[in-house]
């Protein structure tokens, strides 16, 4: 690092200086940071275009002291176009203090990622947060141009993400993602949002995604802790739809006292394949505490809501989970089952075997409908799992 760059938080504000510097650098550098340094980031550390470039933050610190404005995006690190980008060991802490975060500051990211292809993060800690940790967001900003490719070949590995306001992982726009080995916790409402709002997958000349799809996504062996809506929600039936392909949910362990799974896809009878959501795989995942209805209802109502929704969704497989219901507490409606598992709906070629559901009144909620070629077997439900299905 120049001798010109302080490392010690001793200036104000050190955006610019260092956005100049790391820009500046020719393809393939690869800088250190000085061992435990402090840099205050005011505004964003934009890396923009960059070609083959590590980071060694070499236990550094980027540290936002001034809370990040309402309705506007401003990372704390904004990666757009970079190619081949490697950051680790590095800490980002944001100034989110519980009460100046939510919905109205979502924009104020800890990483937002557009365009760009190949970024690994390696132990990297994300810390108060005022948005989401982390969005790999659709090249909307107008800053790439015309390039409305998505974000590709991207993983984040061994990093810790605590303290946010909003969404944990937001993913818009993605072909190649692997988030492993990594720890979320305190998370103000969904652990996992994939949701491009009201629009809809475009594509180029030969057929290939563009500006929004979520593609060959991969969460596994992560850790979910303390969130506040659902675990993982996909909402996006709009027509012609968005294209999701290929996400796996696996070996994850989740604790929190909330909703599972929430997917809704454009239903593929009035819309044709490329908008498809097509290949969702939930297998071998551990709640540690009782999960809820999505959508509220009390213990004394019998089937008063589900854990898991998915709609429209082309080929889902299930398998293999530890995911308690909700069903009492010693002192509260002891061993009282109420909550289904799931509610099935337009969906083709649904395969639920081998998880154990203990605590669930029932596996599919009565209201599920218009499915095709669902297989549910061998799971276990009922107070203390005492019960087996045979569908």
């Amino acid at each position: 690092m120049p001798p010109g760059i302080k490392a010690d938080c001793s200036v104000a504000d050190s955006t610019a200086i260092l956005n100049s510097w790391l820009n500046g650098l020719p393809p393939g550098s690869s800088v250190q940071f000085p061992a435990n340094g402090c840099f205050h980031i005011q505004g964003s550390l934009w890396l923009h275009n960059t070609a083959g470039l590590t980071i060694n933050g070499n236990d550094s610190t980027i540290l936002q002291t001034v809370p990040g404005p309402e309705s506007v995006v401003q990372p704390i690190v904004y990666l757009t176009q970079d190619t081949q980008l490697v950051m680790k060991n590095l800490t980002i802490d944001g100034a989110y203090n519980g009460s100046n975060g939510g919905v109205n500051f979502e924009g104020d990211y800890g990483l937002l990622l557009e365009a760009d292809h190949g970024v690994t993060l390696n132990h990297i800690s994300v810390n108060n947060i005022q948005g989401d940790f982390i969005d790999l967001n659709a090249p909307n900003s107008g800053v790439t141009g015309s390039d409305t490719s998505l974000n590709s070949d991207i993983f984040v590995t061994h990093s810790t993400f605590h303290h946010c306001g909003y969404h944990g992982l937001t993913i818009e726009s993605a072909d190649g993602v692997a988030f492993s080995q990594d720890a979320f916790s305190e998370i103000g409402t969904d652990a996992m949002d994939f949701e491009y709002d009201v629009y809809s997958t475009t594509f180029d000349a030969q057929g290939n995604p563009q500006e929004a799809a979520q593609d060959n996504i991969r969460i596994i062996n992560d850790n979910w802790n303390d969130f506040g809506g659902d675990w993982f929600a996909s909402l996006q039936g709009q027509l012609p739809g968005v294209q999701e392909q290929n996400v796996v949910l696996s070996g994850n362990t989740i604790n929190a006292h909330s909703p599972l799974v929430e997917v809704v896809g454009t239903n593929p009878y009035l819309t044709s394949s490329q908008y498809w959501n097509i290949g969702l795989t939930i297998a071998n995942n551990t709640g540690l505490q009782g999960a809820i209805p999505i959508r509220g209802g009390s213990i004394t109502t019998p089937f008063a809501g589900s854990a898991m929704s998915i709609e429209a969704v082309v080929n889902t497989n299930i398998r293999a989970n530890i995911f308690p219901m909700f069903d009492g507490t010693p002192d509260y409606f002891p061993d009282t089952p109420y909550v289904a598992v799931l509610q099935a709906l337009e969906l083709r070629n649904l395969t639920m075997t081998g998880n154990n559901f203990s605590g669930a009144l029932g596996i599919l909620d009565p209201t599920s409908q218009a499915n095709t070629n669902l297989v549910e077997r061998g799971n276990l439900f009922g107070a203390n799992g005492a019960q087996i299905d045979g569908g």
